[in-house]
């Protein structure tokens, strides 16, 4: 067993015009012993997540699943970074969600939020992420976490495990090697294959019978998700190698993001303020026309309409998609402008008014939504958009006080939306509905 590198770049290492030298692939015993781990890790996955009959099998696999990581990369000495534990407490919330309560009000977002906690924080506990920290350019870390990383370490793997080992004879030893691992694959294909012909054909069953009592071999053994194990296993230890040894895990850097930045500034900013004037404007008109509509939920009565749920959809979903365009405006708006906001006080002030204004829509939408629940009570889709608004307020809140002083908007922004949903899951948000309309008399 040895350490393997790839030959450093010099005299002896001949490259074509243009060609990068190649990558280091270290592949130590730590490494070989936490690509066997990551098999079982990726089975326990096909078995208790992919196929889980029940909640707490997903809750148990993030147990195994963070153990595994965290074991790996403390072997390797890396030390997480301090605010990567904080990601690792969102990882075992949204877990620990999953042993105690069905939360069938979360819709499903649970398990979208548990997937992308947990790759986020290996990427962050192996210290891969952009700036050091949960940052603006946490766009970027997703990409590597989910894509990059774990695909581009996709054969580390299969490398860990069957490359780099030196026999005395080397030409005999991978020869022996090759059949070896020839022979394995025939038999893991024949047995997901021979059980389906045999459902085809009676005697080629009674062949596979005789054979199997003759080799006193199992057929019966869940062969498919042993070998459907081989890609999950090779993608999550990809992703865990990535973050142990930095492999494939530096594609994106500060310096060339903002660099690529500053190349998209090219719109003149005379015509960015035309833009977000002109929708400054229009929204101070609407909201002017609108005004005894917009806000008479603020004072508990409704205008234009006798029925509550016409009042509060009327407009609702309008309103929120509204806020949703004007967060892409204000991003775009700053991403795209010759100059930006630290070199263009206009430019902040129109930030600013617009923020406000959306954050004036968002609490009229808000407030139509508590009318909503007061008069109809409680279900899942009413919990999540109140969450949702919330998530969304903070973002505006944030990029407005940002143009004031500096700080890190989607930091916070990210920082509250995962402590919010984590509440979410932790609260038993089921049994809260059901106590809240059987509290208020709803059916």
């Amino acid at each position: 067993m040895n350490d393997e590198t790839a030959r450093p770049a010099g005299p002896d290492w001949a490259a074509l015009p243009g060609e990068a030298p190649p990558r280091p692939f270290p592949r130590t015993a730590v490494d070989r012993i936490a690509a066997l781990a990551f098999y079982l890790v990726g089975y326990l996955y096909v078995r208790l997540v992919l196929d889980a009959s029940a909640r707490w099998e997903t809750g148990v696999f993030t147990l195994v699943f963070a153990t595994a990581v965290l074991a790996y990369l403390l072997a390797t000495g890396v030390r997480p970074p301090a605010f990567s534990w904080f990601w690792l407490a969102v990882t075992a919330c949204l877990g620990l969600s999953y042993l105690l309560f069905p939360n069938a009000s979360l819709l499903g977002f649970d398990g979208l939020a548990l997937h992308a906690a947990a790759m986020y924080w290996a990427l962050c506990a192996g210290g891969r992420s952009l700036r050091g920290r949960t940052s603006y350019l946490l766009p970027a870390d997703l990409c590597t976490a989910f894509l990059l990383a774990p695909f581009g370490n996709f054969f580390a793997l299969i490398r860990c495990l069957f490359g780099g080992w030196k026999l005395r004879r080397e030409g005999l030893g991978r020869r022996i090697l090759a059949v070896a691992a020839g022979a394995a694959a025939l038999v893991l294909v024949l047995l997901v294959v021979g059980p389906q012909l045999a459902a085809a054909d009676a005697q080629f069953a009674g062949l596979l019978d005789r054979l199997g009592r003759l080799l006193r071999l199992e057929l019966r053994v869940d062969w498919f998700s042993l070998l459907l194990a081989v890609p999950v296993a090779s993608y999550l230890f990809g992703h865990g190698y990535g973050a142990a040894h930095g492999r494939h895990t530096d594609h994106f850097t500060p310096d060339a993001l903002a660099q690529a930045g500053r190349r998209c500034r090219v719109v003149p900013s005379v015509t960015i303020y035309i833009v977000l004037g002109g929708v400054c404007v229009v929204y101070g008109v609407f909201i002017g026309l609108q005004a005894q509509h917009l806000f008479s939920a603020f004072a508990g009565r409704l205008t234009g309409t006798a029925v509550y749920s016409q009042f509060a959809r009327e407009g609702f979903f309008e309103l929120c998609r509204v806020a949703a365009v004007n967060g892409l405006l204000l991003l775009a708006a700053d991403l795209l402008a010759v100059r930006g906001r630290a070199d263009s006080r206009a430019l902040g002030w129109w930030n600013v008014a617009l923020s406000l204004l959306t954050l004036l829509i968002l609490a009229s939408a808000a407030s139509k939504m508590v009318l909503y629940i007061q008069a109809y009570g409680l279900t899942a889709k009413r919990v999540l958009t109140m969450a949702f608004m919330a998530m969304l307020a903070v973002l505006f809140g944030g990029t407005a006080v940002w143009q004031r002083r500096r700080f890190d908007v989607v930091r916070v922004s990210v920082v509250f939306a995962a402590a919010l949903f984590c509440l979410l899951a932790l609260c038993n948000l089921d049994g809260l509905i059901a106590a809240y309309n059987a509290a208020h008399g709803f059916g």
